[in-house]
């Protein structure tokens, strides 16, 4: 190859280059021709010479092969725009299915944001409602708390008169236990005795009512208590102490059923106030704790109890269950 062929030889990609170019069907800058040459030179080294027959020094080449690298080149072309097109298409499709695909995403979170906030609107609605009536409520118990305790305030002030004014009634009353029963029994002969046997001035008029309760447990085999009520409370303190110095100066022979007269089997007789149900509970707990505290003297003295520890400490007045906390 001459010289100067080289020069105008072109190589088929800077033809396809060049035609493209030329024909506007991609829009591709054009290479420089500078370019094309230093690109050539490149790829001359790449070039493969075939043996050519030769007249008069002149080249001969195949008409064939250039048509067939035409068709090459305007098969390439094609398949360029081919793929340009289907790539613009399937772009297109792309957008329009996802923006249509997005739009329809956000309506359903459009509605399901509107009917969380109907949802939200409704409780907060229910709640605000709640709190008011919870309002109402809590003050209303506190004001049940407060008349509550108003009122057992006065039920325990009620509570207290009446079991003083029952213990009033009974001022001049005695409670006479385990003495044994008789059908042809004359209750008033019995305690003019029992004042006789503890060196006590009583006369017959002197004695007001005396009778016998009810059990409270029917099942307990002891006798029924007798209550007997005197002319005065001064009567009955003077036979309550008569009673508390027999006992005291007789240890081993204190006041029972042998001194009143009845058979064998002889039982201790126990004399003491008439007190109210709430009072006699009351002295039954202070009983209680004192034994369990050591403590040496409980009494009852007009309806009230009292304690004391040894013949030195101080007594203590139970007024009521609260006051048992002092027996320590």
């Amino acid at each position: 190859m001459t010289s100067e062929n080289k020069q105008n030889w072109r190589c088929s990609v800077c033809r396809v280059k060049e035609q493209k170019a030329q024909e506007h069907l991609l829009n591709t800058p054009k290479i420089a021709p500078s370019k094309l040459s230093e690109h050539c030179q490149d790829v001359e080294g790449n070039v493969t010479f075939r043996s050519k027959s030769k007249v008069g020094d002149k080249l001969i080449c195949d008409p064939n092969e250039g048509i067939t690298i035409e068709k090459e080149i305007v098969s390439n072309n094609v398949m360029i725009n081919i793929a340009d097109i289907i790539k613009k298409e399937v772009t297109a499709a792309m957008k329009s299915s996802i923006t249509e695909l997005v739009s329809q995403q956000l309506v359903d979170i459009k509605e399901y944001v509107s009917g969380f906030q109907d949802s939200l609107s409704f409780f907060n609605a229910k709640y605000e409602e709640m709190k008011k009536e919870l309002e109402e409520k809590s003050n209303m118990i506190r004001k049940l708390q407060v008349d509550n305790e108003k009122l057992t305030g006065t039920v325990t002030d009620l509570s207290n008169r009446l079991n003083t004014a029952e213990q009033y009634l009974r001022e001049c009353n005695v409670e006479i236990n385990n003495i044994p029963e008789h059908k042809s029994e004359i209750l008033s002969t019995t305690l003019l005795q029992l004042a006789k046997t503890v060196e006590c001035t009583l006369h017959d008029d002197d004695i007001m009512n005396i009778t016998r309760v009810a059990k409270l447990d029917k099942e307990n085999k002891k006798p029924r208590t007798v209550i007997a009520k005197l002319r005065s409370p001064r009567l009955r303190d003077n036979l309550l102490a008569a009673i508390t110095k027999f006992n005291r100066g007789h240890p081993n022979d204190k006041l029972s059923s042998k001194h009143l007269g009845y058979a064998a089997p002889h039982g201790p007789i126990f004399v003491s106030e008439h007190l109210t149900p709430s009072t006699k509970s009351l002295h039954a707990a202070a009983r209680k704790k004192a034994k369990e505290q050591s403590y040496t003297f409980t009494w009852v003295r007009n309806g009230r109890i009292f304690v004391r520890k040894n013949e030195h400490s101080q007594k203590i007045h139970i007024r009521n269950t609260k006051c048992l906390d002092l027996i320590s």
